[in-house]
């Protein structure tokens, strides 16, 4: 069995998105991301992956999107199905040279780089931009 996949960038037209209860901070301390990716899977309704969060994992959509974001400061979300973003998604890790510490072991995604297409939430070339309402509304309970 296969199952759904989708590629979630959270960010903002501000890339500054504050988010709780992760991994990077100390337990109830927020952190601001310019922009944060996370998996998104249909395994007995919609379940969050993300390596950063202190929630379970995988967790409920509803245990994650109630809980990881502050409503005073709203993320978007950018869904692509993972089809699609391994099509078309290239970094070379650019972003991450002034932090070598930062940056992956792995070799780099694609050939060239367009991360900030996938990050500005105002281009709507790839995926579908959702707010945190629409998010719960579509990936919520089943």
């Amino acid at each position: 069995m296969s199952l759904e996949r989708k590629v979630v960038f959270i960010s903002n037209t501000n890339r500054c998105v504050a988010m709780k209860l992760q991994k990077a901070v100390a337990p109830g301390a927020k952190v601001a991301w310019d922009y944060h990716v996370v998996l998104l899977f249909r395994d007995n309704g919609w379940k969050v992956a993300d390596l950063d969060s202190r929630l379970s994992l995988p967790c409920s959509t509803e245990e994650y999107f109630s809980n990881s974001f502050i409503p005073a400061e709203p993320p978007t979300f950018r869904v692509v199905d993972a089809g699609d973003f391994i099509r078309h998604f290239a970094s070379d890790r650019r972003h991450m040279r002034n932090q070598p510490q930062a940056s992956p072991p792995w070799n780099s995604i694609g050939t060239g780089f367009n991360l900030w297409d996938f990050v500005n939430v105002s281009n709507t070339g790839y995926g579908r931009i959702y707010d945190l309402k629409e998010m719960l509304k579509e990936f919520g309970k089943e």
